[in-house]
């Protein structure tokens, strides 16, 4: 177990070296997730899993793989997060995933609740007495999990089983932080992503498989 100062260090390091990134993953993000909602097409698709992509890869590999010590980060869920971003690039071509708001009403309002709060992380750290550079970015692994997890459940049925339970390990082991580890509270936000996700999993698990037989 890592100590709470070596943890905001990690991330402080990582947010200074890449803060540009980090603002231009913003404006982008924002960008692929509206042409991806509204303009429903399959060029619009396959850009923001090709982002998603990019992101997996470049927070398991460099953030996880680099940037962070303890050893089950670095060597269990860098590796899972590199995964994820494989996931997404191979399923560009198998187009599984249709990204796009839920036809169910309710899930559409959870679907953006959950995006507002990947944008608004870094305020709840600030509201817990931290300033930049030791808070949550947007792009850093957990905000990022959150918003995979946020789009990979709205496009159910035309999603990914494989993807999304990939996904719910990083998110459900954020409990210890979300209880005050690291004094870490925002994490409680990816934590309950994860039961979400969990749970929507289950729900539609059936009509998952049918649409995934069917592509």
């Amino acid at each position: 177990m890592i100590t709470k100062e070596v943890f905001w260090n990690q991330i402080g390091n990582f947010n200074n070296t890449f803060l540009s990134i980090h603002i231009a993953w913003i404006v982008v993000s924002l960008i692929l997730i509206t042409l991806a909602f509204i303009k429903k097409s399959n060029l619009a698709n396959t850009l923001l899993k090709a982002f998603l992509s990019i992101t997996f890869l470049f927070n398991g590999i460099i953030f996880l793989g680099l940037f962070t010590t303890h050893p089950i980060t670095k060597y269990f869920f860098a590796v899972i997060f590199v995964i994820v971003g494989l996931l997404f690039l191979t399923d560009i071509f198998r187009n599984t995933i249709f990204f796009g708001f839920p036809k169910i009403p309710f899930i559409t309002i959870i679907t953006i609740f959950w995006l507002v709060l990947v944008y608004t992380y870094p305020f709840f750290g600030v509201l817990l007495g931290r300033n930049f550079p030791y808070i949550c970015m947007p792009m850093n692994p957990c905000p990022s999990t959150l918003i995979a997890i946020t789009l990979v459940v709205a496009a159910i049925p035309k999603t990914s089983k494989i993807l999304l339970i990939s996904l719910l390990p990083w998110s459900l082991l954020a409990l210890p932080k979300a209880l005050g580890a690291y004094d870490c509270y925002e994490d409680a936000i990816l934590f309950l992503s994860g039961i979400y996700g969990l749970i929507m999993l289950i729900l539609f698990w059936r009509k998952i498989r049918i649409k995934e037989n069917n592509a």
